[in-house]
């Protein structure tokens, strides 16, 4: 079989379909990854092939934009990039198609456009959704629109959550159809949330105990498990420790767990004051901490001892040796930091990070404090208010031995192997039934 898996954004949007890939290509499939030549190196550091997807669109500059993570003007500014990239993408996507006709296409949601070319073509399309929040489900314990804490924000997320498709609908429709219309496809109506819920089939790649099966999920959607990569090497997330450069391996073995301090791959550029305030929250607390900055032009000039700063770490091999770790909320870093079975604070700044962080806070195993509201004071008592609670401790680990125990991957594999050979999916290492309570 082979298998084309098109996606973009972050890594985090990318290494989930690398995890899938691979697995994909152990079971003797031919599958390759159609994706920005940004992440060119990554998808060859993972043993596939990329082809290009958008190569005239900078998303080196994009990725470091001052309002990609910004709370109010960074989804606006997706939903712009997205806008733009659907001519090129089509024509990316019919080029790729001439070349390299493969037998079934997994289309990450945010593709506009690829399901669209994909029938134009006649190859089948399965739909990837990575967050909870895509699925736009109104009987999710976190509907998409509940981006705080608290029972009154649970309240107005689901009122709200039954007008959402219908406003969300005609936002995108005006920006998306006339797009691709010009680029000779038939949109169809209800573009984008098409895309979220739509599709032959539809994987959540994520775990049902971070968000379980629901009655209003899509129809043919499937909960996978987390689909986790992790670097070369990586399995199922997991890599060895001595993966860890041989200075943050040092520190780890000096003293006591640290709290980890990341931003994710791309929204360290923009992460202003907080490896300062993680710092001197270490300070205050009395407790050693580790800054991932993504590089050493971010790291703090001066760290109090017991704190040091790093480029970059697995998060695999990491995150298990935290004490607790503060995290920006993109569904990758939540999903390293739940398997680590340690707590989280989740820093969120833009797009599903909120309703991300809202399902952590929901779940016992962590909180959320946005960046745009935080404070060095308030990121402090955060922390040790953490520190001390020991249920938010053993729940942590509960949910990650859980989450240890899942292997989304295969799970993903075996339903795009079903689809794509039209047999039934036999159940093996599918879901639990959907229900109407959805874990309330």
């Amino acid at each position: 079989m082979r298998v084309c898996l098109a996606t973009s954004g972050t890594r985090g949007d990318v290494f989930p379909f690398l995890a899938l890939a691979r697995e994909l290509v152990s079971r003797g499939h031919e599958a390759w990854i159609f994706t920005h030549p940004y992440f060119d190196e990554d998808v060859r550091a993972a043993g596939l092939e990329p082809e290009p997807l958008g190569a005239g669109f900078d998303l080196g500059a994009m990725l470091k934009h001052p309002d990609l993570f910004h709370h109010r003007r960074g989804q606006p500014l997706v939903f712009r990039w997205v806008r733009e990239s659907i001519g090129p993408g089509v024509a990316d996507f019919r080029d790729m198609f001439a070349r390299r006709r493969p037998d079934v296409v997994v289309c990450h949601h945010f593709l506009i456009g690829g399901p669209q070319a994909c029938a134009e073509a006649g190859v089948p399309c399965v739909h990837a959704c990575l967050a909870p929040c895509a699925w736009l489900s109104r009987d999710d314990p976190t509907p998409a629109p509940q981006m705080q804490t608290g029972a009154l924000a649970g309240v107005a997320g689901r009122a709200l959550a039954g007008v959402a498709r219908p406003i969300l609908t005609l936002l995108t429709d005006r920006l998306y159809r006339p797009e691709l219309r010009a680029a000779g496809l038939n949109p169809g109506k209800r573009v984008f949330v098409e895309a979220c819920r739509g599709g032959a089939l539809n994987l959540g790649l994520w775990s049902r105990h971070f968000r379980p099966p629901c009655a209003d999920d899509p129809p043919t959607g499937v909960i996978t498990g987390f689909c986790i990569y992790d670097g070369p090497g990586s399995d199922l997330g997991w890599i060895p420790e001595d993966a860890l450069e041989p200075g943050l391996q040092r520190f780890l073995d000096e003293g006591e767990a640290p709290i980890v301090f990341a931003m994710g791959s791309a929204a360290h550029h923009t992460a202003g004051p907080f490896y300062e305030w993680s710092a001197g929250a270490c300070r205050t607390l009395g407790v050693r901490g580790v800054l991932l900055t993504g590089s050493t032009e971010a790291a703090p000039r001066e760290l109090p001892p017991g704190v040091a700063a790093f480029g970059y770490a697995p998060f695999g091999a990491l995150f298990p040796r935290a004490r607790l770790t503060v995290q920006h909320g993109g569904i990758g870093s939540v999903a390293q930091a739940l398997r680590a079975g340690r707590p989280t604070l989740v820093a969120a700044r833009a797009h599903d990070q909120f309703n991300n962080g809202v399902h952590v806070d929901r779940l016992g195993v962590g909180r959320m404090l946005p960046l745009h509201r935080m404070t060095p004071r308030r990121l402090t008592r955060a922390l040790a208010a953490m520190l001390d609670d020991r249920p938010m401790v053993e729940t942590s680990g509960i949910l990650g031995a859980r989450l240890q125990t899942e292997d989304g991957p295969r799970v993903a594999a075996d339903h795009i192997e079903a689809f794509a050979t039209g047999r039934p999916h036999d159940g093996t290492h599918g879901p639990a039934p959907r229900t109407a309570s959805c874990g309330r």
